[in-house]
């Protein structure tokens, strides 16, 4: 049975925001980790925010479907 994590699909938005973070200065994203941003930004809880980073890693938001 697939957790309800496991079923969420992260939008090219939420993708593209953890693009944007990695791009940041170092010292901006101590000081913002994307976690929290990606909850307050989204209304996201944690394990999804987890889901978001990584379909970034793998590719996108379409590479997370598969």
């Amino acid at each position: 049975m697939m957790t309800a994590a496991e079923k969420f699909i992260p939008s090219r938005e939420m993708v593209d925001c953890v693009s944007d973070w990695r791009q940041r200065h170092a010292d901006v994203r101590f000081h913002k980790p994307i976690v929290p941003l990606l909850v307050e930004r989204f209304g996201l809880k944690p394990l999804e925010a987890i889901a978001v980073i990584r379909a970034s890693k793998s590719g996108g938001a379409n590479a997370s479907a598969s």
